[in-house]
């Protein structure tokens, strides 16, 4: 790996976790004249969150010529999932029985690390240590900064390097600050968040992965590497905070009640750890000389137990738009090549999020309980030709399953439209958070947002008004499903 990176670049790759890297793998493969760098923030040696795998990572590895970075003497193969979800009968998803093989417990850091090291040894120039700053497009190239994490620890005066490059690839986490510098505005679909230890592993421990849900959440815990076990507890943020599931006393208290798990070896060695783990969805995933891959594009409950598969497919994609982008000299071709890629991303989150409702629909013990009700939705409780109106009691509350902007957008579109009926606001909102040239989101998120607000008491809803009979039947026929 490169220490710092040189002054010019063709494409500039922001992140070296497994999307960013995949995107930089599949561009070599397809062009060996692009010059591409990748730029780090961190070193490689802390622990990353994101190890169990399904099966299936091995043949999208192979399209990039990673297979062989499956050691079973660095990671440990995973047998299955065993769970309780929907009823108190334990479940076992063998992975023997499936058709793509097995999964994975992953040592994260050393999975990215040695994805890092194949990336340099094909001529891709990976620097550790360069965190992103800032951006901006002169004359059509951009001019990226980044601090030296070294140099800024050594209370070095001159912390900041500076490159060149023609396109720009935003695989920077969640956090997508170069997407957000260009305009973009993430869409979060709820506030969970992972509490965290980890533990000696029992050498009787079989190689499972465990979910067990309860009133407040779910638990999991995996085997990994090492000798370890990764426990966890799953909440939305202010549960947690409500609840005190941060103190380790009540966090062991409550995986002692929902996972076999003894009292004795869920005594961590260290303080617990936080995680974000919400969902989140970024529409604007392209622009001019520059594209969103991984969690920057959007991030998966960490149920799905598909974020890095995720992000390496989509890195795939990106490759592949990016060789395309650069093979042509025309503006529309170019352009099109973005769109691909974009609706290529928006087919997998459409698909994501189906198995989303769909999966949190299977537990329905605790219906009533604020971290279920948001997320068990029933499209039938709200009729498309009834009115909303804001509480103004609770107008100024937060409500951690948004982002501000989200809040805003609801208030001031129903504000707005007092007159006007439910599926008029679902229309409103989905032309203000979908752009031209954004992902497609699904008419049933923006509804399960406003049906999740109503059970809140942040939207009041009315009976019906004299509407036109012509609407009414316009309204029934885009819903009847529904």
């Amino acid at each position: 790996m490169q220490a710092a990176p040189k002054a010019n670049y063709d494409v500039c790759v922001i992140g070296g976790g497994p999307a960013g890297l995949a995107t930089a793998l599949q561009l070599r493969a397809a062009n060996s004249h692009i010059s591409i760098v990748v730029m780090e923030a961190s070193n490689y040696l802390q622990p990353r969150v994101g190890e169990s795998i399904a099966p299936g990572l091995e043949s999208v590895l192979q399209a990039i010529g990673a297979e062989h970075l499956l050691s079973e003497h660095k990671h440990l193969p995973s047998a299955g999932v065993s769970s309780c979800w929907g009823s108190s009968e334990v479940h076992t998803n063998d992975f023997l029985l499936f058709p793509r093989g097995r999964g994975w417990h992953l040592n994260r850091s050393v999975f990215d690390k040695d994805l890092a090291t194949l990336a340099s040894e094909r001529g891709i120039h990976v620097c550790t240590g360069y965190r992103f700053k800032q951006s901006k497009y002169v004359q059509s190239n951009w001019q990226l900064s980044f601090t030296c994490e070294q140099a800024k620890a050594n209370n070095t005066t001159n912390s900041e390097v500076s490159l060149s490059c023609a396109f720009v690839v935003d695989a920077g986490g969640r956090t997508a600050k170069f997407a957000k510098q260009q305009g973009s505005k993430t869409i979060q679909l709820d506030s969970l968040i992972c509490i965290y230890s980890y533990v000696n592993r029992n050498h009787l421990d079989k190689p499972f992965a465990e979910i067990n849900p309860f009133a407040d959440g779910w638990s999991y815990s995996a085997p990994l590497p090492n000798n370890k076990r990764i426990v966890a507890l799953m909440t939305d943020s202010d549960i947690a905070s409500a609840k005190h599931y941060k103190q380790i006393t009540v966090w062991q208290n409550t995986l002692c009640n929902v996972t076999n798990i003894s009292q004795h070896a869920l005594l961590p060695k260290q303080p617990l750890n936080v995680w974000p783990a919400y969902s989140v969805v970024n529409p604007q995933i392209t622009g001019s000389h520059w594209l969103a891959v991984g969690d920057a594009a959007m991030c998966y409950d960490p149920l799905s137990s598909q974020g890095i598969t995720k992000s390496l497919v989509q890195g795939i994609y990106a490759g592949h738009a990016l060789s395309d982008w650069f093979a042509s000299s025309l503006s529309e071709s170019k352009q099109q090549a973005l769109r691909t890629y974009a609706n290529s991303c928006s087919s997998g989150f459409q698909n994501y999020y189906a198995k989303w409702c769909e999966y949190y629909k299977l537990e329905n013990r605790w219906q009533s309980a604020t971290f279920w009700r948001r997320r068990i939705f029933n499209l039938a409780d709200l009729n498309p030709n009834h009115y909303l109106t804001v509480n103004t009691h609770l107008k100024n509350k937060y409500w951690p399953y948004l982002t501000n902007w989200q809040q805003t957008a609801v208030c001031e579109t129903v504000d707005a439209a007092p007159d006007k009926p439910l599926w008029h606001i679902v229309n409103r909102l989905k032309e203000q958070w979908q752009k031209p040239g954004a992902l497609k989101l699904p008419d049933e998120y923006i509804i399960n947002v406003l049906l999740a607000l109503t059970r809140e008491g942040f939207l009041e809803v009315s009976v019906e008004k004299k509407v036109q009979q012509d609407v009414l039947q316009k309204a029934g026929q885009r819903y009847a499903h529904n």
